[in-house]
C-alpha cells in the first residue's frame, strides 16, 4: 500500500505495534504509524475508515490534546 501511494518512500523497517478487534497497527521506519481495518467487506471497510478520518478531523479542531492526523486514508 505504501509503495503504491508513496512510491519514493523507502521502507527500512516494519514492526507490528498491536492489534485490536477492529484494526492492526504497524510502525514503519520508526516514524509512521499504519493501521489496517480488519473488516472483510471492502465497501464497509472504506466507509468505516472514511468516517473515522472525518471524526479525527473534527475532534482535532476542538481537542486540547494532540490528535493523530491522517496522511493517507
Amino acid at each position: 500500500m505504501l509503495a503504491a501511494h508513496l512510491p519514493d518512500y523507502r521502507i527500512q523497517s516494519v514492526v507490528q505495534l498491536g492489534e485490536g478487534q477492529e484494526n492492526v497497527a504497524y510502525e514503519v521506519n520508526d516514524e509512521l504509524i499504519v493501521r489496517f481495518r480488519k473488516e472483510s467487506d471492502p465497501a464497509r471497510r472504506s466507509m468505516l475508515v472514511d468516517r473515522e478520518a472525518r471524526l479525527l478531523q473534527r475532534v482535532a479542531a476542538i481537542a486540547t490534546l494532540p490528535i493523530p492526523e491522517p496522511y493517507l486514508v
